[in-house]
């Protein structure tokens, strides 16, 4: 009944509720971050991580709040969407801005923990911060956000050195191999409503809402591997404001590495095959909502044909380069042969007209010894 519905969905809005004032009090952060008081002299203490919390629990948030995002976008922007869905979805993104730690690879190496909604605050000092970050920047004087992979496949090759925006870039992060072993490797694996799955799991796992079902229920386990990096990438681009791939090709021409690019093609195949809707084992609309939003957002197949084009332009550039070397080597090879043999032949005339010489001026004396006799 509406009643019946209603009131599970505000049981489980309490619930939601009630984790996320948990969070707020174990790392010591407002809600939200329009509820904080932000020092303007750069301080950058909301961005400890209390003790006690190992970098294992940090991840493990960090994915359940990435699974918890991408489920509800998906809600949000169903056809039968309702503009509560789309509150509790915008709701839930700035809350894991605010309290949920965020990972990123350093470009001189290593990790650093903050949190998003510290890492994306404004500064004044920053006059075109907002363009930074609908660019993939963060403002307030932190590096861009790069996506480092896509379908779990590196993009780039060496970049050392690089800068955007006046600031050497930041990058995202893998998911640790511990925590995608724990997950089953094909999507026709991946557990459904079983005992070894913790409650909810499953359900969001299929890309399916029960109604009652919370998002604090939803763990990386009920996904197989493809999946849950999709979602990471997707949270990434989507959450986190990641730059993709297009950026530095825009910017510096630095294209991905060609020996991921038919990886990523294949990767997306392997994806939609193993998840698209009515085939058995496949688990529905949220991975293939998710996979055609980070198409859409990295531009990817558009862009990795434009790569290969341009490998094949500058392959072709060089071999008619090396083709133009080669003509020159062996013009230049052929005149050294003329000229060679020009001076041979100056040698072997230079030669006769010596013999000549010589044999005249023998005929000479021999004459000469002829009238003396």
């Amino acid at each position: 009944s509406s009643s019946t519905r209603s009131s599970s969905s505000s049981s489980s809005t309490s619930g939601d509720d009630m984790m996320w004032a948990l969070l707020s009090e174990v790392y010591a952060r407002p809600l939200t971050a329009a509820a904080s008081s932000f020092p303007s002299d750069g301080s950058e203490s909301e961005s400890a991580m209390p003790a006690g919390i190992s970098e294992a629990d940090n991840w493990e948030l960090l994915l359940w709040a990435a699974i918890a995002c991408a489920t509800q976008w998906l809600r949000a922007h169903a056809a039968s969407s309702t503009p509560l869905a789309v509150s509790r979805y915008q709701q839930t993104c700035a809350r894991v801005r605010c309290l949920i730690p965020f990972v990123e690879t350093l470009a001189e190496g290593g990790e650093s923990w903050s949190f998003l909604a510290d890492r994306q605050r404004p500064t004044p000092a920053s006059a075109s911060a907002a363009e930074s970050a609908r660019s993939g920047g963060a403002a307030g004087g932190s590096g861009v956000l790069l996506l480092r992979t896509l379908f779990g496949f590196e993009l780039w090759g060496n970049l050392s050195g690089l800068q955007v925006l006046a600031h050497a870039p930041s990058y995202t992060a893998d998911i640790p191999p511990a925590m995608l072993a724990a997950c089953p490797e094909h999507a026709s694996s991946a557990p459904r409503a079983s005992g070894s799955v913790r409650p909810g799991a499953a359900a969001a796992g299929s890309g399916t809402s029960h109604k009652g079902s919370s998002s604090a229920h939803v763990f990386p386990e009920a996904f197989d591997r493809a999946s849950l990096v999709l979602i990471w990438e997707w949270f990434l681009l989507e959450v986190a404001g990641a730059a993709p791939p297009a950026v530095l090709w825009a910017a510096v021409q630095e294209p991905v590495v060609a020996w991921a690019r038919p990886r990523i093609r294949a990767a997306e195949a392997a994806l939609r095959e193993a998840h698209q809707v009515g085939r058995a084992g496949g688990a529905g609309p949220l991975q293939v909502a998710l996979l055609e939003a980070v198409l859409r957002q990295t531009e990817a197949r558009a862009l990795l044909e434009e790569m290969d084009a341009a490998d094949e332009a500058r392959q072709a550039a060089l071999e008619r380069e090396a083709e133009q070397r080669r003509l020159e080597r062996e013009a230049v090879s052929a005149r050294l042969r003329e000229q060679a043999e020009a001076r041979r032949r100056e040698q072997e005339a230079r030669v006769r007209a010596r013999e000549q010489e010589r044999r005249r001026e023998e005929e000479h004396r021999a004459e000469e010894q002829r009238r003396l006799a």
